[in-house]
């Protein structure tokens, strides 16, 4: 722990063209209690317990404290940022709060920086965001856009991004690829219960993450030279 160092003085304020305004400080925000050093090191414990909560538990601080840092962090951070690059772009999406509440996520496929969200993940709060936060000129100079197979994120791409290369998620694709499998092996389960059937976790685990049973039960089920293992060749394949 670093030593505590607590600055005591009356800010200096002007008379100007604008009203009476209070000097820029060097080691703070104007109007803000937290010097730059402490809010450094609330994003720092920020990002190790990624909880708002523990952080005002281990630093002795309100939550509305942090929330008040992290947001200033972020106007910091996007009055430094500029005009958006023409990177490769992604767009996914975050769960936020309780319910199916879904925010878009637009960010920096090669560095994961986040550039912005928006509330609703249909087709206007998507092109919303993309309007915003790409101009018109750098749109068609966009690297490439990685995207979910989502029909709204495909409508933007043919809207906005087409010049772009498209890219679809990869976690989506192997997704549709369980899901079809399954339905495979739900299919030949009925014509061999013995064999396939509650074996679902023992085809779709990644061979490293398998339990000695479940590679003796994957054996088993590739040797029965049923369908479901020609569909686990084909996804492996891909």
């Amino acid at each position: 722990m670093s030593p505590s160092v607590i600055y005591y003085c009356r800010i200096p304020r002007v008379n100007s063209s604008v009203g009476v305004k209070a000097i820029v400080v060097p080691w703070a925000d104007r109007s803000g209690r937290p010097t730059y050093q402490y809010e450094i090191k609330v994003i720092d414990h920020l990002q190790d317990t990624h909880n708002q909560t523990e952080t005002s538990w281990s630093l002795g601080c309100s939550i509305n404290r942090i929330s008040t840092i992290m947001e200033r962090s972020v106007v910091r951070g996007l009055e430094r940022r500029g005009e958006v690059s023409v990177a490769p772009m992604r767009i996914d999406e975050k769960a936020i709060k309780w319910g199916h509440k879904v925010a878009p996520i637009l960010s920096d496929a090669d560095t994961g920086v986040v550039l912005d969200l928006a509330e609703g993940r249909g087709y206007k709060e998507a092109m919303a965001l993309v309007e915003a936060t790409i101009s018109k000129e750098n749109r068609v100079r966009v690297a490439t856009f990685t995207m979910a197979m989502w029909r709204p994120y495909i409508k933007l791409w043919e809207s906005l991004l087409k010049e772009s290369p498209l890219i679809y998620d990869c976690f989506h694709l192997i997704k549709m690829l369980h899901v079809g499998m399954d339905k495979v092996r739900k299919r030949e389960a009925k014509r061999h219960p013995d064999i396939l059937r509650y074996r679902r976790f023992a085809l779709l685990k990644h061979p490293e993450d398998r339990t000695e049973k479940q590679d003796q039960v994957f054996e088993t089920s590739m040797g029965a030279n049923t369908e479901v293992g020609k569909a686990w060749l084909l996804r492996r394949s891909l």
